[in-house]
């Protein structure tokens, strides 16, 4: 899956590369990343802290930072045959903390309340709910709960927390981590994308019981019809 979606965000100007080679040449360029520097401290050292964590809430700000961090890298690195990321965009996504603030939605004159662990905005959304939305916007500021509400109108997608206490399952990061070689069986090479039918909807025979809202609606009909044919 993950090679048809890099797939989608090839670069059509240049000459186009297969999609097992795509593949290959971004897992190539982001292993450094996981296995080398500061950066791959700080990513190994913030995933420990969320698989040590007690609490829900104690995986909120390791998440969004090594999260973060890995968005930052990424839109550095430049394999071939991807689109660049633009540099300076303030629409470049982040995670966010949110809880504990409500995020307040008013629909057809009703209010519905929701409260997301973590949102993904961009840095355009984050700046604006700020304490100073009129200084210059540094990443540290979404590991903590925004100073005002997200308008939903601001949210690309949402991350809700489960924890475990079992914690079955759950190991530490690998001191190094490693691309194995995997043969794609001939049966999954290709995905099935937007995938049409000829299938046409057939329509059931339903008789409504006696009383129901249905029934009463289509005796209402006809008795119309009837008036004013007669």
């Amino acid at each position: 899956m993950l090679q048809e979606l890099l797939y989608r965000c090839k670069d059509d100007s240049k000459p186009l590369p297969d999609k097992p080679t795509l593949l290959a040449d971004c897992l190539k360029a982001v292993l450094p990343i996981c296995n080398k520097g500061n950066d791959a401290k700080n990513i190994k050292k913030n995933l420990s802290k969320i698989v040590e964590s007690t609490k829900e809430a104690q995986m909120y700000r390791p998440f969004t930072e090594v999260s973060n961090l890995a968005f930052d890298r990424l839109s550095k690195i430049n394999p071939p045959g991807l689109l660049r990321s633009k540099a300076h965009d303030d629409e470049k996504i982040l995670f966010h903390q949110n809880d504990p603030k409500n995020i307040i939605q008013k629909h057809q004159g009703e209010a519905s309340t929701r409260r997301p662990d973590v949102v993904i905005v961009s840095r355009t959304s984050a700046k604006k709910v700020s304490k100073h939305p009129d200084q210059p916007y540094k990443d540290e500021q979404a590991l903590e709960k925004p100073a005002k509400r997200f308008q939903w109108t601001d949210v690309r997608s949402t991350v809700e927390f489960k924890h475990n206490k079992l914690r079955t399952g759950v190991s530490n990061p690998p001191k190094t981590y490693a691309v194995n070689a995997y043969d794609v069986p001939e049966a999954k090479k290709y995905m099935k994308y937007r995938r049409e039918t000829n299938d046409t909807a057939k329509a059931t025979d339903v008789t409504p019981l006696p009383g129901s809202s249905a029934a009463t609606s289509s005796r209402q009909t006809s008795d119309a019809r009837t008036s004013k044919l007669s």
